[in-house]
């Protein structure tokens, strides 16, 4: 148990942190794909609901233009119960329009909570390599000058 704790004590916080990052990036798509999905979802509706929209347009063409031929009483019938069953399923559809339209809502907000998490953890482990990059610069600086000042004793001891 040590060992492992010890070994992640070593490793620099960035890379300690990939792990989260990696299942943070991955909400994240996975939240991106279900908007999409969703988004498709409302758009099919939507298509469907101008189908049944031109095919009632038609159907109400095909009444007026048998209504000026003459059209007896039990067809007119079928065609108004027709037009009627074609009333229910646009309504029936502008619901599922309105339940689509949720779904993106719900999804949208998922989607922007799980992106602004990715976001901010990404910031955090750049920042974490920012000061890593110091740290080590500053070592590097520190044993340059060290070694400097270590030659130039040991000139001035040998002159």
């Amino acid at each position: 148990m040590h060992e492992v704790t010890d070994t992640m004590a070593r490793k620099p916080r960035s890379q300690r942190f990939q792990p989260l990052q990696k299942l943070v990036d991955r909400k994240e798509e996975t939240a991106a794909k279900q908007l999409g999905l969703a988004r498709r979802k409302l758009a099919e509706a939507e298509q469907r609901l101008l189908e049944l929209r031109r095919f009632r347009e038609e159907y109400c063409r095909q009444l007026q233009q048998s209504g000026q031929q003459g059209l007896d009483g039990r067809r007119l019938q079928s065609f108004q119960q027709f037009l009627s069953q074609l009333d229910v399923a646009i309504g029936q559809q502008q619901a599922q329009i309105e339940s689509c339209r949720l779904d993106c809502e719900r999804e949208t907000r998922h989607w922007e909570s799980c992106h602004r998490e990715q976001r901010i953890l990404q910031k955090t482990v750049e920042r974490f390599r920012s000061e890593e990059q110091r740290r080590t610069r500053r070592r590097e600086q520190k044993l340059e000058d060290d070694q400097t000042t270590g030659r130039y004793a040991r000139k001035r001891k040998g002159t």
